[in-house]
């Protein structure tokens, strides 16, 4: 099993082991001891430093990298080449082990290298661009990956390529420019300053997924499943409604001003469908630090509509944390999490769907900040035609009005801000489990 490191709070009781040259092995062991812990702590000195996790589906591109290792011709993959390193897990600590072994220059960006190997470069805890997330991770940037593409003959490190060419069948990444902090904080402040509509959504992967497979002909059962587990979706006709919200979903890439990327499964799509003049920008570049979230102050003075379910809570943080925005108008739609069948009124998502822009159209508003499931995406779409401007975080919602969530608390750019004005998010009186495992509770 291929293991990933995360930063995570302290105080979990995981099982955990002692970082040293053999922290791999000994994690490993300890899964195999505690197969029902999803979690081991890694300790130095007796104190806590992070987390790892499994992920098993990277196991076999770890295999590749440890029989390239074992090659004889192994310095033609990188000789007097320059590599750059951003994550540390167990696939990009391989990987590292093969570029020193092929006699490349190699570079390491992030907070755990030093804990690992002892390398001469200076190590830096920054941000990249854009970080891979996908599954077989071997620590690279999507946007430095293809400057190396020739570094790697086809025959012996194609594996890496599918990584990413299943996500984009044209080997390409976004035909578009990644857009930097001050230049999405300059997009924004025209858009909002002159009231231009406009549309600011992260396209989901879960959607990605379902458009992708819909345009190919055939959506999988198990991404049917997907889309009402964690969702909200829902249907008595799943073979014919999936393909109706897969085009939805299509018509709102098309109306997308500017992307909001995160998830490679959305890569190929944004390509296909957005229109000429969309911007991209990094999805966290609008909530994870403070200095990031400057484009907060442009709602000063605006009428602002939030559309989420955690609405109760952000109404809590406003309320005692008055400086999270400037001051403005705030109203609340709470939208229904109808991946619970309790909050479902209708037969029909699209029903629901319906409902939802009805009476959202009651409101009186400039902007509307949105997290909402599967209606968040095309309504995004519906706000900007109605004239307004639509900003769809998804569960970048969270860490913006400081509450916390599973799924955020081992994401260090996230958890790292954590202290004691940031509140957890609430239970409910339904089976949260069953969403992604509880990942928007915490």
């Amino acid at each position: 099993m291929a293991i990933r490191f995360c930063l995570k709070n302290k105080g979990c009781s995981f099982p955990a082991v002692t970082i040293d040259k053999d922290i791999f092995i000994n994690i490993k062991k300890e899964f195999r001891n505690h197969p029902s812990s999803e979690y081991v702590d890694i300790i130095k000195d007796g104190e806590y430093l992070c987390t790892s996790y499994n992920d098993s589906n990277a196991d076999t591109i770890l295999n590749h990298i440890l029989s390239l290792q074992s090659s004889s011709n192994v310095r033609s993959f990188f000789s007097s080449k320059t590599i750059t390193i951003y994550s540390l897990n167990e696939l990009s600590f391989e990987f590292y082990n093969l570029c020193r072994m092929s006699g490349a220059a190699v570079h390491l960006k992030g907070p755990l290298w030093s804990e690992i190997v002892a390398v001469s470069t200076n190590i830096q805890n920054i941000k990249p661009d854009y970080e891979l997330f996908s599954e077989g991770n071997p620590g690279f940037s999507l946007k430095d990956f293809w400057h190396l593409r020739n570094v790697f003959p086809k025959s012996q490190f194609s594996f890496i390529e599918d990584v990413y060419q299943q996500y984009n069948a044209t080997g390409r990444l976004y035909n578009g420019s990644m857009l930097k902090d001050e230049d999405v904080f300059q997009w924004l402040s025209h858009r909002i300053n002159n009231r231009i509509p406009s549309m600011v959504a992260r396209l989901g992967n879960t959607e990605s997924i379902i458009a992708t497979e819909s345009v190919k002909g055939m959506i999988s059962l198990y991404w049917k499943g997907w889309l009402t587990k964690s969702s909200g979706f829902y249907s008595n006709n799943l073979d014919y409604d999936c393909d109706k919200y897969a085009n939805l979903t299509i018509e709102a890439i098309k109306n997308c001003d500017m992307h909001l990327c995160h998830f490679e499964s959305s890569i190929p799509l944004i390509n296909q469908y957005s229109k000429q003049d969309s911007v991209i920008a990094p999805w966290y570049s609008l909530f994870i630090e403070k200095r990031n979230r400057v484009w907060l102050s442009l709602l000063a003075g605006k009428n602002i509509l939030i559309i989420s379910s955690i609405n109760n809570l952000i109404r809590r943080q406003l309320s005692t944390q008055s400086r999270l925005l400037p001051k403005c108008n705030i109203q609340y739609y709470t939208c229904p999490e109808t991946y619970f069948q309790s909050q479902r009124h209708f037969d029909s998502w699209f029903k629901e769907y319906e409902m939802v822009k009805q009476e959202i159209s009651l409101y009186k508003f400039d902007i509307a900040i949105i997290a909402a499931g599967a209606y968040g995406y095309p309504l995004s779409s519906f706000i900007k035609d109605q004239g307004g401007i639509a900003i769809e975080l998804c569960s970048g919602l969270y860490p913006i009005f400081m509450i916390k969530n599973k799924t955020q608390s081992i994401i260090p750019l996230i958890s790292k801000q954590y202290n004691d004005t940031w509140i957890s998010s609430h239970d409910c009186d339904c089976n949260n489990i069953d969403v992604e495992k509880g990942a928007y509770w915490y």
